[in-house]
């Protein structure tokens, strides 16, 4: 079957589902092409974590620009529910990295993020279950939370349905034509597509993509884990995320109201994305509750519920790649998210979406994620003076 589109969209995690929104909305015929289902990839497995704190100035205006959209679903996309459950976000760093957390909160409030430095008195007087003996100083995010990841890529797919989008799966991409240097077709398994842009948002698969048009992108595939807990009775309903870099090197959330989401542990790169164990690894819960119990003494006696892993692509420099390409007009990547997705993904649409019809992105400047970087050798997110784990 032939099909003509202004744009095609290769994969529909949360980024190609927020673009293929933001592209429809602006007029554009688009059509999604998905090798599984929607969510089939890293945003299925996502902790979905919605939080602002960051070391640098671009993935900061990002997720703070990304957070209205959480906060106000209804209005701004106005089909399905995101999930969206305010819990608030603490991040806790050794203590030779206190100064550098200091900066990041300064670099944050400059920008217009609602976040304060409290003491380990004031963690402990937001969580009483928590122990706080090791805890001076603390980065805290009021406004920040979780959401349902499958549900907030259903709401945007189903918005830009209603907006004249299509949606193909599962249909995998198999080639993408170029003729004189631009994009001319997308060929999938069952169909061909007639257009003049193409934009690889397709995860764990950017450089299968890439690699269609001749243009090498630095991503790889890398599996990530999490496992989830049903709390003690006598732990209290409500706790607020962690990133806990004194207790170990993970991050926990709530999950409703009686269990608790633990990922941050045990990430692998040199993976086949097409075939990897989706649940957590043998022995990954009593590792997991050994550390979270620093943190939460009660959950000694938690029971593990199960797990998930899911595979999303990681950059060479960790940061995604937001960009067009003068080497094959038409062609456009958001991709290399490397576990932060989720949180900024409103914004890349949008930020895509005005690359795509305008030249550039107006309303965001995402200039510090273009793929020049790797050619030039230059890190645009480096500052000695903040700290940064590159955790979700």
């Amino acid at each position: 079957m032939k099909y003509t589109a202004d744009a095609v969209i290769v994969g529909a995690g949360i980024t190609g589902a927020s673009i293929a929104f933001h592209l429809a909305r602006s007029g554009l015929k688009v059509i999604c092409v998905e090798k599984t289902f929607l969510a089939a990839g890293a945003t299925g497995k996502s902790s979905a974590l919605i939080r602002m704190h960051y070391d640098n100035e671009p993935e900061i205006l990002l997720a703070h620009k990304s957070l209205p959209y959480f906060q106000n679903w209804k209005d701004m996309v106005g089909e399905g529910d995101c999930g969206f459950v305010k819990s608030g976000y603490i991040r806790l760093v050794n203590k030779e990295d206190e100064e550098k957390l200091k900066n990041n909160v300064q670099l944050m409030q400059q920008n217009g993020v609602n976040t304060s430095l409290i003491s380990g008195d004031e963690v402990k007087e937001i969580a009483p279950t928590f122990c706080t003996d090791d805890i001076d100083i603390a980065a805290w995010e009021p406004d920040s939370g979780y959401a349902d990841p499958s549900g907030t890529t259903y709401g945007f797919i189903k918005a830009a349905q209603n907006l004249g989008a299509e949606i193909l799966f599962p249909e995998e991409v198999r080639s993408i034509d170029v003729n004189s240097g631009r994009i001319k077709s997308v060929k999938t398994r069952n169909h061909k597509i007639s257009t003049a842009i193409v934009v690889n948002a397709a995860g764990a698969f950017a450089s299968a993509i890439g690699n269609m048009v001749g243009i090498d992108i630095p991503v790889e595939p890398i599996r990530y884990q999490a496992g989830i807990f049903r709390r003690p009775l006598e732990i209290q309903k409500y706790h607020p995320i962690v990133m806990d870099r004194l207790a170990g090197e993970f991050y926990f959330r709530p999950e409703g109201h009686y269990r608790t989401l633990v990922g941050g542990i045990g990430a692998k790169k040199g993976i086949d994305p097409d075939n990897y164990n989706e649940t957590t690894d043998e022995g990954y819960s009593t590792k997991v509750l050994n550390i979270l119990s620093k943190r939460i003494p009660g959950m000694v006696n938690a029971v593990f519920l199960g797990g998930r892993a899911g595979c999303d692509g990681i950059s060479s420099d960790e940061y995604a790649i937001l960009d067009k390409f003068d080497e094959v007009d038409g062609f456009y990547t958001a991709v290399g998210h490397s576990g932060h997705g989720f949180k900024i993904a409103p914004a890349v649409g949008i930020a895509i979406s005005e690359l795509v019809t305008r030249g550039q992105s107006e309303s965001i400047d995402i200039s510090a994620f273009s793929y020049s970087r790797f050619i030039n050798n230059i890190n645009p997110f480096n500052n000695a003076n903040t700290y940064s784990d590159r955790g979700q």
